[in-house]
């Protein structure tokens, strides 16, 4: 996991397989990039990419701060990438928890 963000153990089997995390806005794209990594296979799951606009930048930037449900099935991020200004987004990552 060479990448970052705002980090957190996920609350599924025995608490210490999965990590939720995100990264900054990069690229000309500004994309951020909410991830789930697998720490037993060292594998990264991308959970989507994410634009965050020019306006969103220095103290008034918008950082995804994943959070997980109870049970780990269940993410949401803070984006404001649907043009809409800052909103929270649910994401269902109970497939790749589930493998």
């Amino acid at each position: 996991m060479t990448v970052n963000g705002h980090n957190t153990f996920l609350p599924v089997g025995n608490g210490v397989d999965w990590i939720l995390n995100d990264t900054y806005p990069k690229g000309i794209r500004r994309q951020q990039n909410p991830y789930l990594f697998h720490v037993p296979s060292g594998t990264r799951h991308d959970l989507g990419f994410f634009h965050s606009p020019l306006a969103y930048k220095g103290e008034w930037r918008c950082d995804a701060h994943p959070r997980s449900s109870n049970d780990g099935q269940l993410v949401t991020i803070d984006s404001p990438h649907g043009g809409n200004g800052r909103q929270v987004y649910l994401l269902d990552v109970s497939s790749i928890v589930s493998e």
